[in-house]
């Protein structure tokens, strides 16, 4: 079966057939692994590959490879060297053993001979256990992966898939990206297993693949739900089963809308992932680290919460305070949009956009210094005055520099 046709022409694919053929001509057997061969199955696009490669000792591959390219070799302990200037990796076949609590709690051991069985049996799902070799265009599937393919089914692989129980929320991830179901006895397996062992930087990775790359973000948090893993969310769990249908439809219609920055995108999803939460804060504190993306995504909710349900007016004075909060309007449009309420979404944008202030928030067109000049001594009234001429200009009081001049002006004369 030929994979990868699209990149066969590629850099890429062609570093690889040339390692491949390197390694096999030295007695060893390259094949690409993982969510690669994967992907090319479904007819997905490939950006990343790892070749596994087999019947060769680490000090062996690494020479050959250093023959014909540079190498970053600092993960060769643990059986993996990364390839310089690609989005390469080389691995050897390996048993990893639970040692201890966390991801780091691995014994690694690197075993050129093992058999295609045992060495797929570490991966956490069959769909990513079926292996290619690019030589000989041929499909190896020890654990059966190709049939979940077909079936569109997540099963994990062994017993292994229990040592690391991030395993759940990396098949939270697939589930929203492929829209894939879940075996029973996966379910049932997951459901036996707690996050509290694992890092809030690990948790947080998998949550923003569901939010930036997941088709059906709800597929993912419904799978949580059937493998009981919504109890280590509580702001979920509590949602009434309205506002949890509200929140599903909801990313899986702004998953729509996605703009491709990640930025943009983090705060776009959480934001309609939070929209109905009592605790936000809270849930994404768990998630992650970064307290300004946090108060973006915080800022968005809040403002968009009370639209769910009711009707607005729009003007330019609550417009401009809103592009004010959030730093521009462009993502709460979006969010608008994946409400169905494009009516707002439409007059909130032409508003802002007439007005510059649909990507970045206004700007006070007054300074101290424009009060100085007018011989206000620099101290709290000055402050007081820039303040009550940046509120008029939030009103539409005014709409220039020269306007505001003649404002501030009318100001000191009533004074």
């Amino acid at each position: 079966m030929r994979l990868f046709e699209s990149e066969r022409s590629g850099k890429l694919y062609q570093k690889v057939l040339e390692l491949a053929g390197l390694f096999n001509a030295a007695g060893g057997r390259a094949l690409l692994v993982g969510g690669a061969v994967r992907d090319a199955l479904l007819n997905r696009p490939v950006k990343d590959l790892d070749l596994e490669v087999h019947n060769l000792s680490t000090q062996k591959v690494l020479d050959l490879l250093q023959s014909v390219c540079e190498v970053d070799a600092v993960g060769m302990s643990f059986g993996v060297i990364k390839v310089k200037h690609l989005e390469l990796d080389i691995s050897l076949p390996r048993r990893e053993n639970k040692t201890g609590a966390g991801h780091r709690g691995f014994l690694v051991e690197v075993d050129p001979g093992l058999s295609f069985a045992d060495a797929a049996a570490r991966r956490d799902f069959t769909v990513n256990a079926i292996m290619y070799d690019p030589l000989k265009c041929e499909l190896i599937d020890p654990h059966c992966g190709v049939r979940d393919l077909e079936l569109k089914i997540l099963r994990h692989v062994s017993s292994h898939f229990s040592e690391d129980p991030l395993r759940v929320l990396r098949g939270m991830q697939f589930a929203s990206r492929m829209n894939f179901s879940f075996a029973p006895e996966t379910v049932a397996l997951c459901s036996t297993l707690d996050q509290n062992e694992l890092a809030v930087e690990r948790i947080g990775t998998e949550w923003e693949k569901l939010l930036l790359q997941g088709e059906s973000p709800s597929a993912g948090i419904r799978f949580l739900q059937q493998c009981k893993w919504i109890r280590f969310y509580p702001e979920l769990e509590s949602l009434s089963q309205e506002s949890l249908q509200q929140t599903l439809g909801l990313l899986d219609e702004c998953a729509k809308l996605r703009t491709g920055d990640r930025q943009k995108d983090l705060v776009l999803m959480g934001s309609a992932l939070a929209a109905c939460m009592a605790d936000r804060e809270n849930f994404f504190r768990r998630l992650w680290n970064r307290t300004e993306m946090i108060g973006k995504v915080l800022a968005h909710a809040e403002e968009f919460e009370p639209l769910l349900n009711e009707k607005t007016l729009w003007d330019f004075s609550r417009v401009s305070r809103l592009s004010l909060k959030l730093k521009g309007v462009e993502l709460f449009c979006l969010l608008l949009r994946g409400a169905e309420k494009g009516e707002d979404a439409q007059k909130i944008a032409e508003i802002a956009k007439e007005k510059q202030l649909f990507s970045a928030p206004p700007e006070p067109l007054l300074t101290g210094r424009h009060g100085i000049e007018l011989g206000i001594a620099p101290g709290p009234e000055l402050g007081i005055l820039m303040k009550k001429c940046f509120e008029a200009q939030l009103d539409g009081v005014f709409a220039t520099l020269e306007e505001g001049k003649v404002y501030l002006k009318n100001l000191l004369a009533e004074k």
